[in-house]
């Protein structure tokens, strides 16, 4: 067996892109975005498995290249995409897109101790952070 000081904590990580990418309303969440987040987790949890669902997998291939490990989840498109929603509800930790897709699917993980980061900004336009602060639980940690 694994002692558990060398287990790493599974945390799903959320890339939203398909239509965020030519939509003026939403922004995509950068790649510095998620590095400070996974950086940020595995700072607070120590080892760390990355289970990285995105709509763009091979996009999320391609870029995500953190010092973790990490497994990237696909083959849930269409009408299986809930599956990925219930595969990251039973992550411990999160890291989520502006995407309420990656937001349900932490908000659906009963663990009380979980850990989730979200971005603070989710519109391009936003200005100030009081829409997305109203969206986003006191508790989880915006970056």
């Amino acid at each position: 067996p694994i002692p558990d000081s060398q287990r790493a904590s599974p945390v799903s990580l959320h890339i939203r892109r398909g239509d965020y990418v030519t939509n003026p309303l939403h922004s995509l969440c950068s790649l510095e975005y998620y590095e400070a987040a996974t950086a940020y987790l595995a700072q607070q949890l120590g080892n760390i498995h990355l289970m990285i669902f995105s709509d763009d997998q091979s996009w999320a291939r391609e870029h995500i290249q953190l010092p973790y490990l990490a497994t990237f989840v696909d083959g849930n498109s269409g009408t299986n995409s809930f599956k990925d929603m219930q595969l990251m509800s039973l992550c411990h930790h999160h890291i989520i897109a502006n995407s309420s897709f990656s937001w349900w699917g932490a908000w659906l993980n009963p663990n009380p101790n979980k850990l989730v980061v979200a971005p603070k900004r989710w519109l391009a336009n936003e200005t100030g952070t009081s829409w997305s602060a109203a969206r986003t639980p006191a508790e989880w940690i915006r970056l």
